[in-house]
């Protein structure tokens, strides 16, 4: 009887719509999100001003912001205890193909503006 094999680890495929990207980090495929916890450490992060300040801060300081929250999605999502002792998230997303910083930057722009939460944020803050 032949027995059936099963793979370790479900292959990982990000879906761009709910702000995913599949990225190489320390040589492994890594799925990063910029959901709501991604919101909710980059609020954390600025003192608490809310993520509507978000879109005010690209605004101002795009370049600074962008990295910030593109290292901010790589920590939260990649487990401390997987990456090398000296790891340094915005050395790795330096060294990422061409093609996966383009994806990353994309989705993260897409993800900060198209989510609801940030929309709603933004309406009440304007009213």
């Amino acid at each position: 009887m032949k027995s059936a094999t099963t793979p370790i680890a479900p292959a990982l495929t990000a879906d761009a719509s709910r702000g995913e990207v599949l990225l190489t980090i320390a040589g492994q495929p890594r799925l990063i999100r910029f959901g709501l916890k991604f919101l909710k450490a980059l609020t954390d992060r600025q003192g608490g001003t809310g993520p509507a300040d978000v879109l005010d801060t690209l605004q101002k300081a795009p370049l600074t912001a962008l990295l910030d929250m593109a290292t901010l999605g790589v920590t939260l999502c990649v487990p401390a205890g997987e990456l090398p002792a000296d790891f340094d998230a915005l050395t790795a997303l330096d060294e990422l193909p061409t093609a996966e910083q383009t994806e990353l930057f994309s989705v993260l722009m897409a993800s900060i503006q198209a989510s609801p939460l940030v929309a709603a944020l933004t309406s009440t803050k304007a009213a």
